[in-house]
């Protein structure tokens, strides 16, 4: 008896969920907001699995870093490491302001009004772009010298 009433609960309460998002997307004048927002979620999304492989080739260099013997080769890995922990820093520091902004317009609406919603969800979707390049060309310089290292 349990397990259904549980069960319907769960399916009201994401369908209410659901809901708000898709009456939030139909208005026209929201509209615009919402793609946006959508926008910066997909390439969060995109970053966000990266977050493993930095770790991992930042952790790499950091473990070749004292037996590197050629200068250039030393400061490039080190600047790899220092763009891999931007990056990571970055999109940690992103999450903790962005966080609450990820599923709904509502609390930007509640504090601000559609054109500065527009632009702030602009700003942040070129930070999100940012730390998404920095990421990925972290991973790469760092997966280059860890591969010439292991030659």
């Amino acid at each position: 008896m349990r397990i259904p009433f549980l069960f319907c609960l769960a399916f009201i309460v994401m369908q209410s969920c659901s809901s708000s998002s898709n009456s939030e997307s139909q208005d026209p004048e929201w509209q615009a907001a919402e793609q946006l927002r959508e926008g910066m979620i997909t390439i969060h999304d995109e970053v966000m699995p990266l977050m493993g492989k930095m770790n991992k080739v930042s952790r790499g260099l950091e473990k070749q870093l004292k037996n590197i013997e050629d200068e250039t080769v030393k400061a490039n890995a080190a600047a790899a490491i220092d763009m891999l922990e931007k990056g990571h820093e970055g999109m940690m520091d992103w999450m903790n302001k962005n966080g609450p902004h990820f599923r709904s317009l509502k609390k930007l609406k509640g504090t601000m009004n559609r054109e500065e919603v527009i632009a702030y969800l602009k700003k942040e979707t070129e930070e999100m772009k940012a730390i998404d390049v920095m990421s990925r060309e972290g991973i790469e310089k760092g997966q280059a010298i860890l591969d010439q290292l292991s030659k």
